[in-house]
Protein backbone atom coordinates (compact mmCIF):
# COMPACT_ATOMS: atom_id res chain seq x y z
CA UNK A 1 0.00 0.00 0.00
CA UNK A 2 3.04 1.81 0.92
CA UNK A 3 3.98 2.20 -2.80
CA UNK A 4 0.66 2.64 -4.21
CA UNK A 5 0.64 6.15 -2.10
CA UNK A 6 4.38 7.29 -3.78
CA UNK A 7 3.13 6.64 -6.96
CA UNK A 8 -0.35 8.57 -6.37
CA UNK A 9 2.18 11.49 -4.49
CA UNK A 10 4.46 11.78 -7.46
CA UNK A 11 1.40 12.58 -9.65
CA UNK A 12 0.59 15.26 -7.87
CA UNK A 13 3.86 17.27 -8.27
CA UNK A 14 2.67 19.45 -10.74
CA UNK A 15 -0.66 20.36 -8.00
CA UNK A 16 1.97 20.75 -5.50
CA UNK A 17 3.78 23.42 -7.14
CA UNK A 18 0.69 25.33 -7.19
CA UNK A 19 -0.13 24.85 -3.65
CA UNK A 20 3.57 25.88 -2.43
CA UNK A 21 4.48 28.74 -3.82
CA UNK A 22 1.85 31.30 -2.93
CA UNK A 23 2.11 34.51 -4.45
CA UNK A 24 3.20 36.07 -1.34
CA UNK A 25 6.75 34.78 -2.37
CA UNK A 26 7.17 36.32 -5.45
CA UNK A 27 6.04 39.48 -3.56
CA UNK A 28 8.92 38.84 -1.07
CA UNK A 29 11.66 38.05 -3.64
CA UNK A 30 10.58 41.28 -5.55
CA UNK A 31 10.70 43.34 -2.30
CA UNK A 32 14.06 45.20 -1.79
CA UNK A 33 15.11 46.37 1.92
CA UNK A 34 17.96 47.83 2.90
CA UNK A 35 21.29 46.43 2.11
CA UNK A 36 24.87 47.40 0.78
CA UNK A 37 27.60 49.29 2.66
CA UNK A 38 27.21 50.92 5.91
CA UNK A 39 27.29 54.02 4.86
CA UNK A 40 24.82 53.83 2.33
CA UNK A 41 22.44 51.67 4.87
CA UNK A 42 23.38 54.03 7.54
CA UNK A 43 21.75 57.37 5.41
CA UNK A 44 18.61 55.19 4.80
CA UNK A 45 19.69 53.82 1.52
CA UNK A 46 19.02 57.52 0.15
CA UNK A 47 21.93 56.91 -2.07
CA UNK A 48 20.05 57.12 -5.53
CA UNK A 49 21.98 60.87 -6.46
CA UNK A 50 24.77 60.49 -3.52
CA UNK A 51 26.99 58.10 -5.38
CA UNK A 52 30.55 57.34 -4.85
CA UNK A 53 29.93 53.98 -2.71
CA UNK A 54 29.72 50.55 -3.43
CA UNK A 55 26.22 50.17 -1.88
CA UNK A 56 24.68 52.91 -4.24
CA UNK A 57 25.40 49.97 -7.41
CA UNK A 58 22.12 48.49 -7.10
CA UNK A 59 20.24 52.00 -6.50
CA UNK A 60 21.79 54.08 -8.95
CA UNK A 61 25.27 52.63 -11.28
CA UNK A 62 25.28 56.54 -12.44
CA UNK A 63 27.14 56.90 -8.96
CA UNK A 64 30.19 54.98 -9.73
CA UNK A 65 30.69 58.31 -12.06
CA UNK A 66 31.53 60.45 -9.00
CA UNK A 67 34.31 57.97 -7.85
CA UNK A 68 37.75 59.68 -7.18
CA UNK A 69 39.47 57.08 -6.57
CA UNK A 70 40.46 52.94 -6.77
CA UNK A 71 38.72 51.70 -3.60
CA UNK A 72 37.90 48.40 -1.97
CA UNK A 73 35.45 47.12 0.55
CA UNK A 74 33.78 44.38 2.32
CA UNK A 75 30.88 44.74 5.06
CA UNK A 76 30.31 41.80 7.22
CA UNK A 77 26.64 42.16 9.21
CA UNK A 78 24.53 40.27 11.99
CA UNK A 79 21.01 40.64 12.29
CA UNK A 80 18.63 39.98 15.34
CA UNK A 81 14.73 38.97 14.08
CA UNK A 82 12.55 38.50 16.75
CA UNK A 83 8.97 37.82 15.76
CA UNK A 84 5.33 37.93 17.83
CA UNK A 85 3.03 35.81 16.59
CA UNK A 86 -0.70 35.78 16.78
CA UNK A 87 -2.84 33.02 16.53
CA UNK A 88 -6.18 32.81 17.75
CA UNK A 89 -5.19 35.40 20.19
CA UNK A 90 -2.16 33.85 21.70
CA UNK A 91 1.01 35.91 21.54
CA UNK A 92 4.20 33.50 20.68
CA UNK A 93 7.42 35.19 20.74
CA UNK A 94 10.61 33.58 18.86
CA UNK A 95 13.56 34.57 17.81
CA UNK A 96 16.07 34.17 15.22
CA UNK A 97 19.72 35.48 14.52
CA UNK A 98 21.48 35.61 11.14
CA UNK A 99 25.46 36.20 9.95
CA UNK A 100 26.66 36.87 6.82
CA UNK A 101 28.55 39.47 4.47
CA UNK A 102 26.52 41.87 3.32
CA UNK A 103 28.86 43.36 0.80
CA UNK A 104 32.31 42.95 -0.37
CA UNK A 105 33.62 44.64 -4.06
CA UNK A 106 36.06 46.76 -5.81
CA UNK A 107 36.20 49.81 -8.04
CA UNK A 108 38.73 50.76 -10.35
CA UNK A 109 38.51 54.20 -11.59
CA UNK A 110 40.25 56.06 -14.61
CA UNK A 111 40.79 59.58 -14.36
CA UNK A 112 41.51 61.09 -17.48
CA UNK A 113 44.03 64.11 -17.09
CA UNK A 114 42.05 67.00 -19.41
CA UNK A 115 44.43 68.13 -22.56
CA UNK A 116 45.43 71.91 -22.93
CA UNK A 117 45.88 71.48 -26.32
CA UNK A 118 42.71 72.73 -28.64
CA UNK A 119 43.75 71.02 -31.83
CA UNK A 120 44.48 67.66 -29.47
CA UNK A 121 41.74 65.41 -30.94
CA UNK A 122 43.05 62.07 -28.64
CA UNK A 123 39.99 60.90 -26.18
CA UNK A 124 41.71 62.61 -23.60
CA UNK A 125 41.00 65.87 -25.10
CA UNK A 126 36.71 64.77 -24.80
CA UNK A 127 34.50 65.52 -21.92
CA UNK A 128 34.55 62.01 -20.71
CA UNK A 129 36.46 62.83 -17.13
CA UNK A 130 36.73 59.69 -15.51
CA UNK A 131 35.76 55.85 -16.41
CA UNK A 132 34.90 53.68 -13.41
CA UNK A 133 34.46 49.86 -13.08
CA UNK A 134 32.99 48.21 -10.41
CA UNK A 135 32.69 43.84 -9.35
CA UNK A 136 30.58 43.97 -6.58
CA UNK A 137 28.77 41.03 -4.22
CA UNK A 138 26.04 42.08 -2.20
CA UNK A 139 23.55 40.57 -0.28
CA UNK A 140 19.91 41.87 -1.59
CA UNK A 141 17.43 40.27 0.87
CA UNK A 142 17.38 37.74 4.02
CA UNK A 143 14.38 35.93 4.74
CA UNK A 144 15.73 34.45 7.91
CA UNK A 145 12.38 34.55 10.60
CA UNK A 146 10.88 31.72 13.05
CA UNK A 147 7.37 32.04 13.46
CA UNK A 148 5.72 29.72 16.51
CA UNK A 149 2.37 30.09 17.46
CA UNK A 150 0.43 27.63 19.61
CA UNK A 151 -3.77 27.89 20.99
CA UNK A 152 -6.36 25.84 22.03
CA UNK A 153 -9.01 25.47 19.23
CA UNK A 154 -12.42 24.34 19.42
CA UNK A 155 -11.64 22.62 15.82
CA UNK A 156 -8.69 20.59 14.45
CA UNK A 157 -7.28 21.74 11.23
CA UNK A 158 -8.73 17.87 10.17
CA UNK A 159 -12.51 19.67 10.50
CA UNK A 160 -11.13 22.38 8.18
CA UNK A 161 -9.88 19.67 5.73
CA UNK A 162 -13.48 18.41 6.14
CA UNK A 163 -15.41 21.93 5.50
CA UNK A 164 -13.23 22.67 2.17
CA UNK A 165 -13.34 19.09 1.05
CA UNK A 166 -17.48 19.30 1.41
CA UNK A 167 -17.72 22.98 0.10
CA UNK A 168 -15.97 21.77 -3.04
CA UNK A 169 -13.01 24.24 -2.49
CA UNK A 170 -10.57 21.23 -2.20
CA UNK A 171 -10.42 17.50 -2.91
CA UNK A 172 -8.19 15.06 -1.06
CA UNK A 173 -6.36 15.07 -4.55
CA UNK A 174 -5.47 18.26 -4.78
CA UNK A 175 -2.68 18.67 -2.03
CA UNK A 176 -0.65 15.94 -0.76
CA UNK A 177 -0.90 16.84 3.15
CA UNK A 178 -4.93 16.31 2.81
CA UNK A 179 -4.62 13.08 0.81
CA UNK A 180 -2.25 12.00 3.56
CA UNK A 181 -4.35 12.79 6.40
CA UNK A 182 -6.98 10.58 4.71
CA UNK A 183 -4.76 8.16 4.31
CA UNK A 184 -3.55 7.95 7.74
CA UNK A 185 -7.62 7.87 8.55
CA UNK A 186 -7.30 11.49 10.34
CA UNK A 187 -9.47 12.77 7.51
CA UNK A 188 -12.21 9.77 6.74
CA UNK A 189 -14.92 9.52 4.13
CA UNK A 190 -18.90 8.98 5.50
CA UNK A 191 -21.27 6.65 3.92
CA UNK A 192 -22.83 9.75 1.86
CA UNK A 193 -19.48 10.35 0.35
CA UNK A 194 -19.16 13.83 3.18
CA UNK A 195 -16.07 14.22 4.88
CA UNK A 196 -15.46 14.60 8.91
CA UNK A 197 -12.44 14.67 11.06
CA UNK A 198 -11.83 11.66 13.07
CA UNK A 199 -9.26 13.99 15.67
CA UNK A 200 -12.19 15.12 18.17
CA UNK A 201 -12.21 18.48 19.79
CA UNK A 202 -10.92 20.83 21.57
CA UNK A 203 -7.54 20.39 20.35
CA UNK A 204 -4.14 21.57 21.62
CA UNK A 205 -2.40 23.15 18.50
CA UNK A 206 1.38 23.90 18.49
CA UNK A 207 3.61 25.31 14.96
CA UNK A 208 6.50 26.49 13.77
CA UNK A 209 7.24 28.41 10.60
CA UNK A 210 10.96 28.89 9.82
CA UNK A 211 12.22 30.36 7.16
CA UNK A 212 15.41 31.10 5.72
CA UNK A 213 17.55 31.98 2.79
CA UNK A 214 18.68 35.06 0.65
CA UNK A 215 19.24 36.56 -2.50
CA UNK A 216 22.62 37.47 -3.18
CA UNK A 217 23.72 39.60 -6.23
CA UNK A 218 27.28 39.47 -8.21
CA UNK A 219 26.97 43.04 -10.27
CA UNK A 220 29.56 44.41 -12.77
CA UNK A 221 28.84 47.94 -13.81
CA UNK A 222 30.35 50.89 -15.19
CA UNK A 223 30.18 54.74 -14.75
CA UNK A 224 31.27 57.86 -16.58
CA UNK A 225 31.84 61.59 -15.56
CA UNK A 226 30.87 63.35 -18.29
CA UNK A 227 31.87 67.22 -18.27
CA UNK A 228 31.62 67.12 -14.34
CA UNK A 229 27.77 67.47 -14.54
CA UNK A 230 26.25 64.09 -16.02
CA UNK A 231 27.29 60.55 -14.95
CA UNK A 232 25.61 57.80 -16.53
CA UNK A 233 25.76 54.30 -15.12
CA UNK A 234 25.00 50.63 -16.68
CA UNK A 235 24.52 47.53 -13.97
CA UNK A 236 24.84 43.86 -14.90
CA UNK A 237 23.53 41.23 -12.46
CA UNK A 238 23.51 38.06 -11.45
CA UNK A 239 20.80 37.22 -8.70
CA UNK A 240 21.30 33.91 -7.43
CA UNK A 241 18.27 33.04 -4.94
CA UNK A 242 18.35 30.86 -2.42
CA UNK A 243 14.45 30.17 0.03
CA UNK A 244 13.45 27.67 1.93
CA UNK A 245 10.34 26.86 4.44
CA UNK A 246 9.70 24.51 7.21
CA UNK A 247 6.51 23.68 8.58
CA UNK A 248 5.69 21.79 11.48
CA UNK A 249 2.10 21.73 12.95
CA UNK A 250 1.18 19.52 15.97
CA UNK A 251 -2.03 18.51 17.08
CA UNK A 252 -3.39 16.98 20.19
CA UNK A 253 -6.68 16.56 21.75
CA UNK A 254 -7.40 17.58 25.52
CA UNK A 255 -9.84 15.26 25.81
CA UNK A 256 -8.84 12.01 23.60
CA UNK A 257 -9.15 8.51 24.94
CA UNK A 258 -7.44 5.33 25.41
CA UNK A 259 -8.92 3.81 22.12
CA UNK A 260 -8.51 7.27 19.71
CA UNK A 261 -5.80 9.20 18.23
CA UNK A 262 -3.47 11.00 20.72
CA UNK A 263 -1.61 13.09 18.60
CA UNK A 264 0.03 14.14 14.95
CA UNK A 265 2.32 16.10 13.56
CA UNK A 266 2.71 17.17 9.76
CA UNK A 267 5.91 18.43 8.65
CA UNK A 268 6.77 20.25 4.96
CA UNK A 269 10.00 21.64 3.49
CA UNK A 270 9.86 23.83 0.31
CA UNK A 271 13.05 24.79 -0.83
CA UNK A 272 13.42 26.94 -4.04
CA UNK A 273 16.68 28.20 -5.50
CA UNK A 274 17.11 30.16 -9.15
CA UNK A 275 19.85 32.27 -10.64
CA UNK A 276 18.58 35.21 -12.86
CA UNK A 277 19.40 38.50 -14.79
CA UNK A 278 18.65 41.86 -14.45
CA UNK A 279 20.11 45.23 -15.37
CA UNK A 280 20.35 48.56 -14.31
CA UNK A 281 20.57 52.10 -16.69
CA UNK A 282 21.06 55.14 -14.59
CA UNK A 283 21.75 58.49 -14.90
CA UNK A 284 22.54 61.80 -11.89
CA UNK A 285 22.54 65.16 -13.50
CA UNK A 286 24.43 68.35 -11.56
CA UNK A 287 22.52 71.37 -12.10
CA UNK A 288 23.67 73.17 -9.27
CA UNK A 289 26.93 73.16 -7.36
CA UNK A 290 25.32 72.20 -4.38
CA UNK A 291 22.37 69.68 -5.77
CA UNK A 292 21.98 66.87 -7.98
CA UNK A 293 19.22 64.15 -9.17
CA UNK A 294 19.47 60.76 -10.27
CA UNK A 295 17.23 58.16 -11.67
CA UNK A 296 17.40 54.70 -12.37
CA UNK A 297 15.30 52.02 -14.60
CA UNK A 298 15.63 48.49 -12.96
CA UNK A 299 15.17 45.79 -15.67
CA UNK A 300 12.57 42.97 -14.23
CA UNK A 301 14.40 39.93 -12.99
CA UNK A 302 14.00 36.95 -15.04
CA UNK A 303 14.87 33.96 -12.89
CA UNK A 304 14.87 29.66 -13.85
CA UNK A 305 13.65 28.38 -10.72
CA UNK A 306 14.16 25.29 -9.37
CA UNK A 307 11.64 23.83 -6.22
CA UNK A 308 11.71 20.66 -4.16
CA UNK A 309 9.50 19.66 -2.20
CA UNK A 310 8.79 17.03 1.00
CA UNK A 311 6.02 15.95 3.26
CA UNK A 312 5.51 13.37 5.59
CA UNK A 313 3.20 12.75 8.74
CA UNK A 314 3.60 11.14 12.07
CA UNK A 315 0.98 10.04 14.29
CA UNK A 316 0.28 8.36 17.33
CA UNK A 317 -2.66 6.19 18.17
CA UNK A 318 -2.14 5.42 21.56
CA UNK A 319 -1.63 1.36 20.48
CA UNK A 320 1.00 1.86 17.65
CA UNK A 321 2.13 5.14 15.99
CA UNK A 322 2.36 5.59 11.94
CA UNK A 323 5.10 7.23 10.08
CA UNK A 324 4.14 8.55 6.73
CA UNK A 325 7.11 10.05 4.41
CA UNK A 326 9.09 12.25 4.40
CA UNK A 327 8.83 11.57 1.09
CA UNK A 328 10.08 13.82 -1.66
CA UNK A 329 8.53 14.99 -5.17
CA UNK A 330 10.75 15.31 -8.15
CA UNK A 331 12.59 18.71 -8.97
CA UNK A 332 9.78 20.76 -10.52
CA UNK A 333 10.93 23.96 -12.47
CA UNK A 334 9.79 26.60 -13.50
CA UNK A 335 10.48 30.56 -14.51
CA UNK A 336 9.77 33.65 -12.94
CA UNK A 337 9.77 37.09 -13.80
CA UNK A 338 9.61 39.86 -10.87
CA UNK A 339 8.57 43.71 -12.39
CA UNK A 340 10.90 46.19 -12.82
CA UNK A 341 11.34 49.24 -10.76
CA UNK A 342 11.91 52.95 -10.81
CA UNK A 343 13.84 54.80 -8.87
CA UNK A 344 14.40 59.29 -8.39
CA UNK A 345 16.41 61.01 -6.06
CA UNK A 346 17.88 64.05 -5.09
CA UNK A 347 20.34 65.33 -2.51
CA UNK A 348 21.31 68.68 -1.23
CA UNK A 349 25.53 69.69 -0.17
CA UNK A 350 26.66 72.41 2.39
CA UNK A 351 29.98 72.43 1.60
CA UNK A 352 32.44 69.89 2.76
CA UNK A 353 30.24 69.80 6.12
CA UNK A 354 27.16 67.16 4.62
CA UNK A 355 24.51 66.21 2.57
CA UNK A 356 20.76 65.42 2.69
CA UNK A 357 19.08 63.24 0.43
CA UNK A 358 15.76 61.66 -0.48
CA UNK A 359 15.20 58.94 -2.77
CA UNK A 360 11.57 57.66 -4.04
CA UNK A 361 11.64 54.38 -5.85
CA UNK A 362 8.09 52.35 -7.13
CA UNK A 363 7.05 48.78 -8.28
CA UNK A 364 3.87 46.75 -9.48
CA UNK A 365 4.05 43.52 -7.15
CA UNK A 366 1.37 43.00 -9.42
CA UNK A 367 3.27 42.39 -12.64
CA UNK A 368 5.01 39.39 -11.34
CA UNK A 369 4.81 36.19 -13.63
CA UNK A 370 5.06 32.84 -13.55
CA UNK A 371 6.18 30.32 -16.59
CA UNK A 372 5.51 27.02 -16.29
CA UNK A 373 7.03 24.87 -19.11
CA UNK A 374 4.75 21.50 -20.13
CA UNK A 375 2.10 23.15 -18.42
CA UNK A 376 -0.69 20.37 -18.36
CA UNK A 377 -2.51 21.36 -15.50
CA UNK A 378 -3.02 24.83 -16.62
CA UNK A 379 -1.99 26.12 -13.58
CA UNK A 380 -0.28 29.15 -15.28
CA UNK A 381 -3.24 31.01 -16.72
CA UNK A 382 -4.91 31.12 -13.21
CA UNK A 383 -2.16 31.73 -11.10
CA UNK A 384 -0.98 34.44 -12.90
CA UNK A 385 -4.22 36.29 -12.62
CA UNK A 386 -4.28 35.94 -8.74
CA UNK A 387 -0.89 37.94 -8.60
CA UNK A 388 -2.42 40.59 -10.47
CA UNK A 389 -5.38 40.97 -8.70
CA UNK A 390 -3.41 40.36 -5.00
CA UNK A 391 -0.37 42.44 -6.00
CA UNK A 392 -0.34 46.47 -6.87
CA UNK A 393 1.85 49.19 -6.63
CA UNK A 394 4.43 49.48 -3.57
CA UNK A 395 5.94 52.45 -3.14
CA UNK A 396 9.29 53.12 -1.07
CA UNK A 397 11.10 56.30 0.28
CA UNK A 398 14.28 56.27 1.73
CA UNK A 399 15.76 59.46 3.28
CA UNK A 400 19.08 60.18 4.62
CA UNK A 401 21.82 62.55 6.01
CA UNK A 402 25.54 62.88 6.40
CA UNK A 403 27.46 64.91 8.36
CA UNK A 404 31.05 65.68 8.59
CA UNK A 405 33.58 66.87 11.32
CA UNK A 406 37.19 66.40 10.06
CA UNK A 407 37.51 62.61 9.83
CA UNK A 408 34.21 61.90 11.29
CA UNK A 409 30.99 60.97 9.71
CA UNK A 410 27.83 60.92 11.03
CA UNK A 411 24.86 59.55 9.50
CA UNK A 412 20.97 58.99 10.20
CA UNK A 413 17.38 58.08 7.75
CA UNK A 414 14.76 56.56 7.81
CA UNK A 415 12.86 54.44 4.89
CA UNK A 416 9.15 52.94 4.38
CA UNK A 417 7.83 50.95 2.14
CA UNK A 418 4.05 50.81 1.69
CA UNK A 419 1.40 47.70 1.51
CA UNK A 420 2.11 45.42 -1.53
CA UNK A 421 -1.74 44.34 -1.56
CA UNK A 422 -3.97 45.82 -3.31
CA UNK A 423 -6.98 47.18 -1.26
CA UNK A 424 -8.70 44.68 1.07
CA UNK A 425 -6.69 42.11 -0.05
CA UNK A 426 -4.77 40.97 2.56
CA UNK A 427 -5.07 38.23 5.03
CA UNK A 428 -5.79 40.47 8.20
CA UNK A 429 -7.14 44.02 8.36
CA UNK A 430 -4.00 46.13 10.04
CA UNK A 431 -1.65 43.30 9.23
CA UNK A 432 -0.33 44.73 5.51
CA UNK A 433 3.10 44.08 5.12
CA UNK A 434 4.03 48.00 5.22
CA UNK A 435 7.68 47.91 6.65
CA UNK A 436 9.52 50.97 8.61
CA UNK A 437 12.97 51.52 9.72
CA UNK A 438 15.15 53.67 10.81
CA UNK A 439 19.09 54.00 10.62
CA UNK A 440 22.36 55.40 11.98
CA UNK A 441 25.80 55.51 11.83
CA UNK A 442 29.33 56.73 12.15
CA UNK A 443 32.62 56.19 9.91
CA UNK A 444 35.73 57.47 10.03
CA UNK A 445 37.56 58.38 6.74
CA UNK A 446 41.42 58.84 6.46
CA UNK A 447 43.72 59.09 3.77
CA UNK A 448 43.35 55.58 2.57
CA UNK A 449 41.48 53.41 4.78
CA UNK A 450 37.86 53.80 5.80
CA UNK A 451 35.65 52.20 8.52
CA UNK A 452 32.01 52.93 8.51
CA UNK A 453 29.13 51.24 11.73
CA UNK A 454 25.79 51.44 10.94
CA UNK A 455 22.38 50.49 12.80
CA UNK A 456 18.81 49.80 11.41
CA UNK A 457 15.98 48.94 13.39
CA UNK A 458 12.93 47.90 11.73
CA UNK A 459 9.39 46.88 11.73
CA UNK A 460 6.43 45.28 10.08
CA UNK A 461 3.09 43.91 10.55
CA UNK A 462 2.17 40.69 8.07
CA UNK A 463 -0.40 37.92 8.17
CA UNK A 464 -0.24 34.70 5.93
CA UNK A 465 -1.91 31.49 5.46
CA UNK A 466 0.22 28.14 5.45
CA UNK A 467 -1.35 25.27 3.28
CA UNK A 468 -1.45 22.78 6.28
CA UNK A 469 -2.63 25.64 8.14
CA UNK A 470 -5.94 27.60 6.86
CA UNK A 471 -6.14 29.81 9.95
CA UNK A 472 -4.36 33.29 9.83
CA UNK A 473 -1.65 33.43 11.63
CA UNK A 474 -0.99 37.16 12.62
CA UNK A 475 2.96 37.71 12.65
CA UNK A 476 4.64 41.76 14.21
CA UNK A 477 8.39 41.67 13.30
CA UNK A 478 11.21 43.51 14.28
CA UNK A 479 15.04 43.19 13.65
CA UNK A 480 18.41 44.83 14.49
CA UNK A 481 21.12 45.06 12.14
CA UNK A 482 24.42 45.98 12.97
CA UNK A 483 27.40 46.67 10.05
CA UNK A 484 30.45 46.97 9.82
CA UNK A 485 31.86 48.13 6.52
CA UNK A 486 36.14 48.58 6.08
CA UNK A 487 37.88 49.34 3.36
CA UNK A 488 40.81 50.79 1.41
CA UNK A 489 41.10 53.36 -1.43
CA UNK A 490 43.99 54.12 -4.11
CA UNK A 491 44.92 56.87 -5.75
CA UNK A 492 43.18 56.91 -9.25
CA UNK A 493 44.56 59.62 -11.16
CA UNK A 494 48.14 60.87 -11.89
CA UNK A 495 50.08 62.27 -8.87
CA UNK A 496 50.46 65.37 -8.23
CA UNK A 497 53.20 67.26 -8.48
CA UNK A 498 55.69 67.79 -5.34
CA UNK A 499 55.69 71.37 -4.55
CA UNK A 500 60.19 71.99 -3.84
CA UNK A 501 59.29 75.41 -3.41
CA UNK A 502 56.90 75.75 -0.48
CA UNK A 503 58.65 75.41 3.07
CA UNK A 504 55.37 75.13 4.51
CA UNK A 505 55.15 72.04 6.65
CA UNK A 506 52.50 69.52 5.45
CA UNK A 507 49.34 69.02 6.66
CA UNK A 508 46.58 66.39 5.66
CA UNK A 509 42.84 67.69 4.89
CA UNK A 510 40.35 64.79 4.97
CA UNK A 511 38.59 64.67 1.77
CA UNK A 512 34.90 66.75 1.21
CA UNK A 513 32.12 64.66 2.21
CA UNK A 514 31.31 65.00 -1.44
CA UNK A 515 32.62 62.65 -3.52
CA UNK A 516 33.78 65.68 -6.50
CA UNK A 517 37.11 67.07 -5.22
CA UNK A 518 35.82 70.56 -6.15
CA UNK A 519 33.57 71.01 -3.10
Amino acid sequence: MKTKLVALLLLLVQITFSQNTPGNATALWSTTPLSGTARTVGAGGAFGSVGADMGSIDINPAGLGLYRSTDFSITPVVQLNNNESVYDNNHTLSHKPDFGVAQGGFVFTKIFKNSTNPGDMSFNAQPVKSFTFALNFQQQNSFDRDQQYSATNSKSLIDEYASMTNAGIISIYSAPEVYIANYANLLVQNPNGSFSSNLKGPVNQQGDILESGSINRIDAAFGLNVLNKFYIGVDLAVPILGYGISNSITETPVNAQANQIQDYTTNTVLNESGVGFNGIIGLIYRPLPWMRVGAAYHLPTWYAMHEDYQFGLNEDTSVYGYQYGPQALPTFNYGLRTPMKGDFGASFYYKEFGFISVDYDVQNLGASRIHVPQDTTSFQPYYNPVIKSTYGFQHTLHAGIEGAIKVVRLRAGYNFSSSPYKSGQQVTAGYNGVRNGITGGIGVRLKHFYADFAYVYGWSKDATYQLTNPFAINSMSNSSTFLLTVGWKFEAGPKPKKDTQSTEPKRYTPPPVDGDQRY
